[in-house]
């Protein structure tokens, strides 16, 4: 049988403690949901851009989108 470690021990359990200091850091910041927004913008961005090229391939859109 083995001794136990203190030190190991006291270093895993920080590792253990930082990992979900980690991921409760992600959520607070919102991260995916930040995320989500910015692809949520850089779609919408490339809409016109889009609609212009359907329109130059004959596909008929309202002028005012």
């Amino acid at each position: 049988m083995t001794t136990p470690n203190p030190v190991l021990e006291v270093s895993e359990e920080i590792n253990a403690l930082q990992a979900r200091v980690n991921v409760v850091q992600g959520g607070v910041q919102l991260t995916r949901s930040r995320e989500a927004v910015e692809q949520i913008q850089t779609n919408v961005n490339g809409l016109a851009q889009r609609i212009a090229s359907m329109r130059t391939r004959g596909y008929v859109f309202e002028k005012d989108m």
